[in-house]
């Protein structure tokens, strides 16, 4: 069972398609051009994490990224245990119910005693809200972890709602908040660029950061949460959710002593009125069915991809008879690259 560990977590959701072959490999490049704890050691598809990362040579977990389980449903997970910990967990897919991908990177708290670490993975975030261009995200201190029912009731207890999809509303304000285009359209940039808080940044044309205070350790965080509620009567209360609900359903909870079950149940009841105004979204691109404009055409993709592999030290061979581009790596293995699909295919 995974150790639970305090760590310092970056949260995005986009509703751009994140499965894609040219999007994972700029992933893998930003975490070895950040170098250190952002290397995974390990990487896989499914727990236990168990396949060898070797920065060296990205190609196998690019092949997995695309081809384990299509390139419509993805959950890429990668782990590092030393010197600290590191979980990172992404997840996309296309279906007619469409949802957000998401990505997920949690960082031990310890690793940031040096507060210039902090500013590292604040840039490291932004430079990724570059890539994905997500429609929300945040990053706030949490508990990274498998948790018992036990330990889940406890957690509800104290928070008063287990989960909120973004669907419905924000759940809160958070040390670093990063607002797409969704949002910057439903605020209001104006009103966005000259939010009462320690620092506001636009990342691009279509992203805005908040940073509530100058640190995720700040007082006004960790001990009084008067700046958080002041930033969302800013912005718009009905937009977040609604404290006095909150403390109605935590009241509820202890009259009745409960259990897992129960606990669902208690939140069922106050799911209309917990509900919050939100943007309008387009889940377009993550649509069961998307066929969307393409920016450059497939023989641009193809001699990008091919100029790329060549310059990660791989021989280009030539060209098989059905089309497809063969390489040979470092070790002695071919990669075989369709100029249709653009998959990597070890043989």
């Amino acid at each position: 069972m995974r150790k639970k560990y305090w760590c310092l977590e970056a949260v995005l959701y986009t509703t751009k398609h994140i499965g894609t072959y040219f999007l994972g490999r700029e992933i893998f490049e930003l975490l070895l051009k950040y170098g250190g704890i952002y290397i995974p050691e390990k990487y896989d598809n499914c727990e236990p994490v168990r396949r060898a990362f070797d920065p060296k040579d990205i190609s196998f977990p690019l092949r997995m990224w695309v081809e384990e389980d299509g390139p419509e449903f993805g959950y890429f997970l990668t782990t590092r245990k030393k010197p600290v910990k590191v979980n990172i967990s992404m997840s996309w897919e296309r279906h007619r119910n469409a949802q957000f991908n998401n990505i997920n990177i949690c960082i031990e708290d310890k690793y940031f005693k040096k507060p210039e670490k902090i500013g590292e993975f604040l840039n490291f975030t932004k430079e990724l809200c570059q890539i994905v261009r997500p429609v929300y995200g945040f990053i706030t201190w949490d508990i990274y972890g498998y948790f018992t029912v036990e330990e889940l009731i406890e957690r509800q207890e104290k928070e008063g709602i287990s989960f909120m999809h973004l669907t419905e509303g924000l759940k809160d304000i958070h040390w670093a908040n990063f607002f797409g285009k969704p949002y910057i359209d439903f605020f209001g940039k104006g009103k966005l660029l000259n939010v009462p808080c320690w620092k506001v940044e636009e990342i691009g044309n279509d992203i805005i950061l908040l940073l509530a205070t100058p640190s995720p350790f700040s007082s006004e965080l960790l001990v009084d949460n008067t700046i958080i509620e002041q930033l969302k009567e800013y912005l718009d209360n009905d937009a977040f959710l609604k404290k006095e609900i909150i403390e109605e359903i935590k009241k509820k909870r202890k009259e009745c002593k409960t259990t897992h079950s129960i606990s669902f149940r208690i939140e069922e009841e106050y799911k209309e009125m917990l509900k919050c105004r939100v943007p309008e979204f387009d889940f377009s691109e993550v649509r069961e069915g998307y066929e969307g404009e393409e920016a450059e055409t497939k023989e641009e993709r193809l001699e990008k991809t091919k100029k790329w592999l060549i310059d990660q030290g791989h021989e280009y061979i030539g060209k098989t008879d059905d089309g497809k581009l063969i390489f040979r790596t470092k070790d002695g293995q071919y990669i075989y690259l369709t100029d249709d699909t653009f998959i990597l295919d070890m043989r």
